[in-house]
């Protein structure tokens, strides 16, 4: 979205583009309310380049036209075809003019503006408009602090409203209120008192720390403190070297029963390859051998046969 102003024959031009969503319009409502401000009440939003077919836009743009009628400033739309006009109907009775032309437009403020008071009247219309305006927001404001502070009667501006009320006529609701406070009160100090008890056990601690830390030490316990240090790390650094040169060691060793273990699986996998050959070897001979008695036993048979005959 973007927004651009002209004034030209007493007419201030908004002219809008794009999309338009809520909070753009408001931020549209406060430019046009700058300019309201500075005497300009005819206003004409120039919605050719309006994406005048989404409905968001359509019902952000409906919101504005009726933020302006309540301004009550002369108003009309311009720059829209005909056949979309339609689709710009405020639905609480007042619909503002269109036009599809910048200059139709101008010719209609120009009647309007002629049916109107003298400058200096003109101006004290507008002003008394702006402080009915402003009452008519503040009374809505009023209202809506009312409704949301309904549930917290121990709020300071309710409970001064209920004072002043109460002075004049009393009533049960601004008891209740009371009664709602102090117990909102009370929690609210032994809710403090749990605090206050944690941040002094805090404090305490941080004082005794401090404490320690503030104590004089010598020049002489120094350096009885840097000699026992350089001992201990003498002691650290000869262990760690220990540890390094007991790890090479055991690396060393590892790799030999590595190596050890290498060979030995290599021979016994030669041995085992060997076996299998011989076995191999003594299972086709065995497998021979059955053949070659099997045949001559049938041989023997048959000759037994023979001699038979």
């Amino acid at each position: 979205m973007s927004i651009s102003f002209a004034f030209r024959n007493n007419v201030q031009i908004v002219k809008i583009e794009g999309p338009l969503n809520t909070v753009e319009e408001a931020a549209v409502r406060l430019k046009v309310d700058q300019k309201i401000s500075q005497g300009r009440h005819c206003i004409l939003l120039d919605v050719s380049a309006l994406a005048i077919d989404d409905p968001v836009t359509v019902a952000s743009l409906h919101s504005l036209v009726k933020y302006l009628f309540a301004r009550e400033i002369f108003i009309a739309i311009g720059g829209i075809k005909s056949s979309d006009w339609k689709k710009i109907v405020v639905t609480d009775g007042r619909d503002p003019q269109k036009f599809e032309t910048e200059a139709e437009a101008a010719a209609w403020f120009a009647q309007c503006l002629e049916g109107t008071a003298p400058p200096e009247a003109a101006l004290r219309k507008a002003e008394d408009t702006e402080k009915e305006f402003q009452k008519k927001k503040a009374a809505e404001l009023v209202a809506q602090y009312d409704v949301y502070q309904k549930a917290n009667d121990y709020d300071p501006h309710m409970l001064g409203k209920y004072l002043a009320e109460y002075e004049q006529a009393p009533f049960r609701k601004g008891l209740v209120a009371l009664v709602r406070a102090s117990e909102e009160l009370d929690e609210k100090n032994e809710s403090n008192k749990e605090l206050e008890k944690t941040c002094r056990s805090q404090a305490e601690a941080l004082q005794s720390a401090l404490s320690l830390r503030k104590l004089p030490v010598s020049a002489q316990e120094l350096d009885v403190l840097k000699k026992t240090l350089a001992q201990s790390r003498s002691i650290v650094e000869k262990e760690i070297a220990d540890y390094k040169t007991q790890i090479e060691q055991k690396k060393t060793e590892t790799q030999q029963w590595k190596d050890r273990c290498a060979t030995y699986q290599k021979e016994w996998g030669q041995r085992m390859s060997d076996m299998e050959a011989q076995l191999q070897t003594q299972k086709e001979f065995n497998q021979k051998l059955a053949f070659d008695l099997v045949e001559k036993e049938k041989e023997e048979l048959e000759l037994l046969a023979t001699l038979k005959a």
